[in-house]
């Protein structure tokens, strides 16, 4: 029989302050994360339009990817589209198309403001045939923020709502018009969403 006075209960205070020290053991040590892989974000420019050209390019959504440049995390949305969202039937087809349209690296990115999750809103171009010989990064080639495509490159969004797996989200920028006309043209062809 267990006696009283060896059956002395530690009071809540001593459970709570022992989770607290073990949780913030865990959280300084960063459970073996090596601070050299942090990433830092994109630094807030407004300089705008200025341009950006990316190679290995994720996604996990129909409309916004993300790239590492020099050790700086960027996150971009392209400007001017509305995809399905998750719930949708086609959200999966829109959510692939899209990766297979960033995986054209390089991406020209002429970043033309910020939204309120301070991503860089960008028109975004790619080329139908990956240009190897182009140098991802901050070089000469990032000096090109002009708006039309160049040879041999398409924008990403109008290529999206071309599909049907896209729509125009109703903004007013350079693009809007091709945006629209291009979705009249696959709402009356029964494309994606407009089946």
């Amino acid at each position: 029989m267990i006696s009283k006075a060896s059956s002395k209960r530690y009071p809540p205070k001593f459970f709570r302050l022992a989770i607290f020290l073990f949780v913030s053991i865990v959280a300084l040590v960063g459970c073996g994360r090596n601070r050299s892989e942090l990433e830092l974000p994109a630094p807030l420019r407004s300089d705008f339009p200025y341009c950006i050209t990316t190679s290995e390019n994720w996604s996990w959504e129909a409309y916004s990817f993300e790239c590492r440049l020099e050790g700086i995390m960027h996150r971009f949305v392209t400007k001017g589209i509305s995809t399905p969202i998750a719930r949708d039937t086609l959200f999966q087809k829109a959510v692939d198309q899209y990766r297979e349209l960033i995986s054209q690296t390089p991406i020209r990115c002429v970043v033309i403001e910020r939204d309120e999750f301070q991503r860089e809103v960008a028109i975004t171009f790619a080329r139908e045939k990956p240009d190897t010989s182009q140098e991802p990064g901050r070089g000469a080639s990032d000096t090109n923020t002009s708006f039309t495509p160049t040879d041999g490159e398409f924008d990403i969004g109008l290529r999206m709502i071309e599909l049907g797996l896209a729509k125009h989200d109703g903004t007013d920028f350079v693009f809007a018009e091709r945006y629209r006309e291009a979705e009249t043209r696959a709402r009356q062809a029964k494309l994606g969403i407009w089946q």
